[in-house]
């Protein structure tokens, strides 16, 4: 990698505080197709992406064309690998702000209204991170089901 170049990691690094961030379809799209791993040790790891098969294959990058673009045979050239990679960046910010949520849907995200808090009282502080606000309670038929795995 030269300095010019940046990775998926870098990416996540510049947006997860962002206080603004727009769920576009083709999150939408690649969390539906998402595979899900166990990622650490046994006992003190967490749910997460599988890093080796995010998208089930072994080429996250044919998987991408193909999920992303619908190029059945999962072609891709240079310029789809730096919007795939931005893609992939933004996934873990929009995994959060759909488990926080409670919705799989593409649309803007606003930061939350700040609270006044009363002096002494005893209340959590809202959180720092961003969140979809409003739209309809979520629904079972909007999550991915099976660990993640969805028939197209």
């Amino acid at each position: 990698m030269t300095d010019d170049e940046w990775s998926p990691y870098d990416v996540w690094r510049g947006v997860r505080d962002a206080s603004e961030f727009e769920v576009r379809p083709e999150h939408v799209k690649l969390l539906r197709h998402a595979y899900t791993a166990w990622e650490g040790h046994r006992s003190s790891g967490a749910p997460g992406l599988d890093h080796k098969r995010p998208f089930g294959g072994s080429h996250v990058y044919g998987d991408m064309a193909e999920i992303v673009d619908g190029r059945a045979d999962r072609s891709y050239g240079d310029d789809d690998v730096d919007r795939y990679d931005l893609l992939m960046g933004e996934l873990a910010l929009v995994l959060e702000i759909v488990l926080q949520a409670g919705q799989l849907r593409a649309r803007p995200l606003h930061p939350p209204p700040q609270r006044e808090v009363a002096a002494g009282s005893r209340c959590a502080r809202p959180p720092a991170h961003p969140r979809v606000i409003g739209g309809p309670p979520a629904t079972p038929s909007l999550l991915p089901h099976s660990n993640g795995r969805q028939g197209t």
